[in-house]
């Protein structure tokens, strides 16, 4: 509230956020298996910016392919992105002080490691590195997530179906699988007229998922717009201007 009173607007969603649930399922489950297979493939193509990226601040300005192998042996995107910030953090610590360009380096710092911010006012930001890992938990959803038929009023996958109360269909989501523990919670009701039913953390039908992947599109087309910025300044020093073009 203001000092009139006044409601603020809502603050704006941040991308690693879970977008609102839909009103209403998907019509067919190949409606949300494809959009399954958009956001798995728009996060792969991040990933594979991001290796390139990794090979940026390593040095690797010709073949980034010992970059983009050493990226890939590690087996979670917790350990790759830890990675990649150390190498980031290095970099921005052992490149020579460009006057000309000074600015603009301390710009794309910000942007990739954030702000820590402090007790003088300084406002904390999230980099661009802290973003992919936020975002990183959408993706494990869906990836790890499962395609189901949902039933009203709980929407929640039946293991069993009594014959002499059929629920009504709310359509098809992905939800979490019945063993992931960490996102099925145990709330009442455990059992309603006879039915066994879990309900998960989320759900996320073709229009949540589409949103999920716009936030990947996105980290992907700023991986490769950071990279190219850095190529550029390996070979000359430093643009004279940094590139907003998303790639």
């Amino acid at each position: 509230m203001t000092d009139k009173g006044k409601p603020q607007p809502p603050s704006s969603p941040n991308p690693w956020d879970r977008p609102p649930s839909a009103s209403k399922g998907d019509v067919s489950d190949m409606i949300t298996f494809a959009a399954v297979g958009r956001a798995i493939t728009a996060w792969e193509e991040f990933e594979h910016n991001f290796a390139y990226l990794f090979s940026r601040f390593i040095g690797t300005n010709i073949d980034e392919l010992v970059a983009s192998r050493a990226y890939g042996a590690v087996l979670t995107f917790k350990g790759r992105s830890e990675m990649v910030e150390a190498a980031a953090e290095a970099f921005f610590f052992s490149i020579p002080v460009d006057t000309a360009n000074a600015q603009i380096q301390d710009e794309l710092k910000d942007e990739i490691l954030g702000v820590p911010g402090n007790r003088h006012g300084k406002r904390k930001t999230t980099g661009f590195i802290d973003e992919a890992k936020l975002c990183s938990g959408r993706r494990n959803e869906i990836a790890h997530g499962i395609v189901r038929q949902l039933w009203k009023p709980y929407f929640v996958v039946l293991n069993t179906m009594p014959l002499n109360h059929p629920p009504d269909s709310w359509g098809f989501a992905v939800v979490p699988s019945a063993y992931a523990t960490k996102n099925n919670k145990l709330k009442p009701p455990a059992r309603t007229n006879g039915m066994v039913v879990r309900e998960g953390d989320y759900r996320y039908t073709s229009t949540e998922i589409d949103i999920i992947a716009d936030s990947f599109r996105s980290l992907r087309d700023r991986a490769a717009r950071i990279s190219i910025w850095l190529h550029t300044f390996a070979q000359h020093r430093g643009p004279t201007t940094f590139p907003e073009t998303e790639v």
